[in-house]
C-alpha cells in the first residue's frame, strides 16, 4: 500500500496524520511494518543490535527544526514497503533565469536497506528534478544500531549546505565538459555503469528541457544508439555545457528517493 506521493499544498496537521499512520514493530525475530495498519513489510535483521527508529517521531523533530531555516511551502510524503521519505519544500525563487525551490529530505527504511539521513538540496520546477552538493555527512546519518544511535544536529550549518548547493550549480553554467569526460567518469574498468551513461547520451537529445541545440542528424543517431555510442562510434566526443549535463544526468534519477538523488548529484558534480 502506498500512501500520497505528489507535490502538495504543506499542511501540517495532514502530513502528521500521514506520518501516523506508519508503524513498525518486532514481531519475534521479525521487523514488521505496517501502513495504516496493513503489513506492508516483514525483515528478519541478522544485526542482533538493529533498532527500530520512529520515523514518524523523528519526521515531527526533522519539521520543527527545518521550519527554522525554510519557509515551508509544499510537502511530498511516501511510504511503501519497508521505505519511508519526506521531502519539504520552500518558497520558489528565481535563480539562473528558473524558478528553483529549496528542499529538505528525510529518508528511512525499516528494511534494512537504508540508513535514517537527511539530505538538503534544490528542487528545478521545470524538469521536476532534484540536485544536492553532497550526500547526507555523519551529522545527518544514523545507522539502525542501537551502539550507534545518536542525534541529529540541526543548526545554522544547514544553510551553508543551501548555499554550497547554489554556488555549485551555478558555477556549472558556461563550464566545459564532454561526452567523453562523462563516459570515462562513469563507466568502470569492467563495463559497469554502462547502461547509465548510454541513458544520459539520449538524454543529451531528447531531454523535453535540457537537449543540446544544433545535433546534426548523425549526431543523434549516434546518441541514441547504444551499439553506436559504445562500440562503433566508441570515440565520439561531444563538448557539453556543465549545467546541461547535471540537468540530463539528474533527469535519469528524478523517480529516485533522495539518497539515491544525492549520491548521483554528488558523482556528477565531481565530473565536471
Amino acid at each position: 500500500m502506498r500512501l500520497k506521493t505528489k507535490i502538495e499544498k504543506f499542511n501540517k496537521l495532514n502530513l502528521i496524520k500521514q506520518l501516523n499512520r506508519i508503524e513498525c514493530r518486532w514481531e519475534g525475530r521479525d521487523v514488521v511494518t505496517l501502513i495504516g495498519g496493513k503489513e506492508s513489510q516483514r525483515w528478519s535483521p541478522k544485526n542482533k543490535d538493529y533498532t527500530i527508529l520512529n520515523f514518524a517521531d523523528i519526521s515531527k523533530q526533522f519539521l520543527n527544526n527545518i521550519s527554522k531555516h525554510l519557509d515551508i511551502q509544499e510537502m511530498h510524503f511516501k511510504a511503501y514497503g519497508g521505505i519511508q521519505e519526506l521531502k519539504l519544500f520552500g518558497e520558489s525563487f528565481d535563480f539562473m533565469g528558473e524558478k528553483y525551490k529549496k528542499m529538505a529530505c528525510l529518508l528511512s527504511s525499516t528494511d534494512g536497506t537504508r540508513n535514517l539521513k537527511a539530505n538538503f538540496g534544490l528542487f528545478r520546477e521545470i524538469s521536476e528534478t532534484g540536485l544536492m552538493a553532497r550526500e547526507a555527512g555523519d551529522e545527518y546519518n544514523i545507522r539502525h544500531l542501537s551502539s550507534k544511535q545518536k542525534d541529529f544536529i540541526f543548526d545554522n550549518d544547514i544553510e551553508s549546505i543551501f548555499k554550497e548547493a547554489l554556488d555549485l550549480i551555478g558555477s556549472m553554467k558556461g563550464k566545459k565538459t564532454s561526452l567523453q569526460i562523462i563516459k570515462k567518469g562513469l563507466i568502470g574498468d569492467k563495463g559497469q555503469n554502462s547502461s547509465r551513461f548510454i541513458k544520459f547520451a539520449r538524454k543529451l537529445s531528447n531531454s523535453k528541457t535540457d537537449k543540446i541545440k544544433g545535433l546534426t542528424k548523425d549526431q543523434i543517431l549516434i546518441l541514441k544508439s547504444e551499439k553506436n555510442i559504445l562500440t562503433k562510434h566508441k570515440d565520439f566526443d561531444l563538448p557539453i555545457d556543465g549545467y546541461i549535463a547535471i540537468q540530463c544526468y539528474s533527469e535519469l534519477f528524478k523517480k529516485h528517493d533522495s539518497g539515491v538523488i544525492a549520491k548521483e548529484s554528488t558523482r556528477i558534480l565531481k565530473l565536471i
